[in-house]
């Protein structure tokens, strides 16, 4: 087929250059070189390597475009210009399993501890509050993973106000995030409590009371939804006090939840009542010192707050050791 081609390319080279000019020879030559080219597409097909989905007529029309439209020399020209670098094809060294990877260097130092320092709940809102660069708040509101909630839900609430939208819906999806976390664990240990014995409950209750406390504490129960979640825990609080009444942790919590309730003066009573339990005055005074502030008892303020710096003296600390002792 490639010498039958040849021949009838050379045949018709011969009859354009040593013919006629009439339209007869022209004629003749292009039927030569149509000829050619069909039975050298041919060969070049049958040639190449098999291959998966290959269509037979749109190769054999490709392939005799590419040597029609060239006279005399094209389909030898493009059967060697295929065929070559076909057959000499190297075949590619296999992909060893190992690679090797050289050993980075040992650094000259450990790299210091300011290097990558910590973000800070100060840096975070001042980036969040005079940067006009909205990276910068985005890579803010991230660091909030890094911080404790109570530290790192303030700063969320300042991304809230961002007037970049990516850093709005961050934070607030973050936010959302902490508060269905928390709402699912108070869920959780509802049922838990529903299920469980009567002296069992009353650890599910003093679970409650925190997790419900945490939420107005977050200030993820804002609005409507403050005053009911106060409600339940104060009521979880109440509960579990009456199976343990010198709780005095729990008992400081039921004053804190009733102070914000607006229960003042039940407040300061329950807290007197956590200082008699033994909470130290440095736990208690400074709920005191609110409880007088919205009392208007200002004169008592600066009585509350004065230093404790005493109250963990070493001789206070011997009597209490030779008392539990």
């Amino acid at each position: 087929m490639f010498l039958f081609a040849l021949l009838l390319e050379l045949l018709g080279g011969l009859l354009l250059v040593g013919g006629r000019w009439v339209y007869a020879w022209e004629l003749l030559f292009a039927l030569l070189q149509c000829l050619s080219s069909a039975a050298m597409a041919v060969f070049v097909a049958n040639a190449l390597p098999p291959g998966e989905h290959r269509r037979r007529g749109l190769e054999l029309a490709f392939l005799f475009t590419l040597a029609v439209f060239v006279p005399i020399l094209g389909p030898a020209a493009m059967a060697a210009g295929i065929l070559i670098p076909v057959k000499t094809k190297k075949k590619e060294d296999p992909v060893s399993p190992l690679i090797d990877f050289k050993a980075p260097p040992l650094p000259f130092r450990a790299p210091a501890d300011s290097e990558n320092p910590m973000p800070s709940e100060g840096r975070l809102r001042s980036i969040l509050r005079h940067s006009r660069n909205p990276e910068q708040h985005l890579r803010a509101v991230v660091a909030t993973r890094l911080l404790s909630d109570e530290d790192g839900l303030p700063i969320l609430t300042d991304a809230l106000k961002s007037q970049f939208d990516d850093v709005r819906l961050l934070a607030y999806a973050l936010v959302d995030s902490k508060q269905r976390r928390l709402l699912g664990r108070i869920q959780k240990t509802a049922k838990a409590a529903d299920a469980a014995t009567e002296p069992a409950k009353t650890g599910y209750h003093k679970q409650l009371a925190y997790d419900y406390w945490e939420l107005v504490y977050l200030k993820l129960a804002q609005g409507e939804m403050l005053l009911p979640v106060l409600a339940s825990a104060a009521r979880y609080c109440k509960l579990s006090l009456q199976a343990h009444p010198q709780d005095a942790s729990l008992t400081l919590l039921l004053g804190r939840i009733l102070l914000r309730q607006g229960e003042v003066a039940e407040a300061e009573e329950t807290f007197r009542h956590a200082q008699h339990l033994g909470l130290p005055g440095s736990i208690i005074n400074p709920h005191l010192a609110e409880v007088a502030f919205r009392q208007r008892r200002f004169g008592d303020i600066a009585q509350y707050l004065q230093d404790q710096s005493d109250e963990w003296a070493p001789e206070k600390l011997t009597a209490m050791v030779s008392f539990w002792t």
